[in-house]
């Protein structure tokens, strides 16, 4: 296990991903460790940085999927999804401890990007209810893979703006995807030894910052309309992937050093 000797710097970077992670995770139910794991890789190394994320994920997503009432509902049209989430996630974990993901983030942020207009196509380009019956399943296996390996669940975010589902059903289905994958993850991680006792204590504290943060989006997600809550996800998950192809750009020119 890894031991937290961090700086001063490295203290002002956590909170700062944290505060942003939870703004962008009250307006649009997902992305918190997508938004600070990125922004922490300059201090910490990304398995730890996936580690920290542990309270704040489980204690906003709880709130997030109770905040709305639609647990029942979430949990009937999407089950098959969330179960085969938990087992790729599970799975993926391991990638995580033991390798470098950095060229699968790197796809990752190049396809957010392209799909980032998703939330503008017509409504007529959604997911059929029928045809989900037998892609939920193997959708959520292929991206709980994906998200255990690289602690990202943008995959799963643009799968479900492809749904076309209103903002409040959107974001509590995002917060049980969060939950699903990354309880499995965080399991895995401890399994690994890369989550301890002082990984535990940082990541309650890193609690603060994030949930200050998702109390700002959620104001800001009471106030806009179906339509401006499109353009912010929109924007949200170009944001997203940029900051991924920066992260693999930074990480290679320092390979190159």
């Amino acid at each position: 296990m890894p031991e937290l000797n961090l700086s001063l710097e490295a203290i002002y970077v956590i909170a700062i991903a944290f505060t942003c992670a939870g703004m962008v995770k009250g307006v649009i139910g997902g992305g918190l460790p997508a938004v600070a794991v990125p922004i922490m890789a300059s201090v910490l190394e990304p398995a730890l940085g996936a580690a920290l994320t542990l309270v704040p994920v489980i204690a906003t997503n709880i709130w997030l999927l109770l905040q709305g009432g639609l647990v029942a509902q979430v949990l009937r049209r999407y089950w098959t999804f969330l179960v085969a989430l938990a087992a790729g996630s599970a799975l993926g974990s391991q990638v995580l401890a033991a390798a470098s993901p950095d060229l699968m983030r790197l796809a990752i942020g190049v396809l957010v990007v392209v799909l980032s207009p998703l939330p503008f196509m017509p409504q007529s380009w959604a997911i059929s209810p029928s045809l989900q019956r037998w892609l939920n399943p193997l959708a959520g296996l292929a991206m709980g893979l994906v998200g255990g390996a690289t602690v990202m669940l943008a995959p799963a975010i643009v799968y479900f703006v492809a749904l076309r589902i209103e903002k409040n059903l959107f974001v509590a289905s995002m917060a049980a995807v969060a939950l699903f994958s990354m309880v499995p993850l965080f399991l895995g991680l401890a399994a690994s030894h890369v989550l301890g006792p002082a990984e535990l204590l940082l990541s309650a504290i890193a609690l603060v910052p994030a949930a200050a943060g998702m109390v700002i989006g959620i104001w800001m997600r009471d106030r806009i309309s179906q339509r401006g809550f499109q353009v912010v996800l929109s924007l949200a998950l170009l944001a997203i992937g940029l900051n991924l192809i920066r992260l693999h750009l930074n990480m290679t020119g320092a390979a190159a050093l």
